[in-house]
């Protein structure tokens, strides 16, 4: 039986979403990554951090798994990290950045300036990427610019491959990224059906400031496991109302009521 499970070809994380095609259900979802998260986290208790990406990663029979499980020591650069992103003491928070060119020709053409361009194309784009972070093409984090990879890289790349599924996105592909950097505070955009604690945490694992990104792998693992009993924050319900035009604990009162109404009938 070993013998056989040996022989099977070993499907890579990038050959795992073409499979899927889109957004898998939260079950799904929830069987992929909870191993990878937990196989991650138990680098991080030995104070190693995990090499991740679509190529670096393996599905087992619908779990994700790394490919190279013996990770290897971080790699800091704290000082590229303060350059790229100081603390900002202030109430002040840049929440995206665009460019708007207009052409008398071809009109306006707005730009997202936090999605980063594939490696070896936009020469200038990149110089601009290498002092600022941003989405990039692939799923490596801004911080991979500066030299740097600790356990928040490692929670950030995780993240991008929880939004994969989630969401149905292809981080090798530079609209995808766009999309994602466009939607990533309001991720019912790419997915209406989304669980809103999932949604949260993605948000929390991907966020491009450092000081704002979740910092415990496992912890965000446990969420994830007990996403039905987690509650669901303020901002959250905001971004629903927002997305739907009905507030999410209305929607779930009609439900309990329409429910209630039926059993009692």
């Amino acid at each position: 039986m070993t013998q056989l499970a040996s022989m099977q070809p070993v499907v890579t994380l990038r050959q795992r979403l073409a499979a899927d095609g889109g957004s898998v259900p939260s079950e799904d979802l929830l069987r992929a990554v909870l191993p990878l998260m937990r196989e991650v986290g138990a680098l991080h208790a030995r104070g190693l951090v995990a090499e991740l990406g679509d190529e670096a990663v393996v599905d087992r029979d619908g779990e994700l798994a790394l490919a190279r499980p013996d990770g290897r020591p971080p790699q800091l650069n704290e000082a590229g990290i303060r350059a790229a992103q100081p603390r900002v003491s202030s109430a002040l928070r840049v929440v995206g950045e665009y460019r708007v060119t207009t052409d008398i020709e071809t009109g306006s053409q707005v730009d997202d300036l936090r999605a980063g361009s594939p490696d070896g194309e936009r020469p200038d784009a990149n110089l601009r990427e290498a002092g600022n972070p941003v989405y990039r093409v692939g799923y490596r984090s801004w911080e991979d610019q500066v030299g740097h990879h600790d356990e928040q890289t490692d929670i950030f790349s995780i993240g991008l491959i929880l939004a994969s599924l989630a969401c149905g996105l292809d981080f090798n592909d530079e609209t995808d990224v766009k999309r994602f950097s466009a939607h990533q505070g309001n991720l019912f955009r790419l997915n209406g059906a989304l669980h809103p604690v999932i949604a949260s945490l993605i948000g929390e694992m991907t966020a491009l400031n450092r000081h704002e990104r979740a910092s415990d792998l496992m912890a965000a693992a446990s969420r994830l496991e007990d996403y039905r009993d987690q509650p669901v924050g303020l901002d959250v319900n905001r971004v629903l109302a927002g997305a739907t035009g009905v507030p999410l604990s209305s929607r779930i009162c009609a439900i309990g009521c329409s429910t209630s109404r039926a059993a009692t009938a």
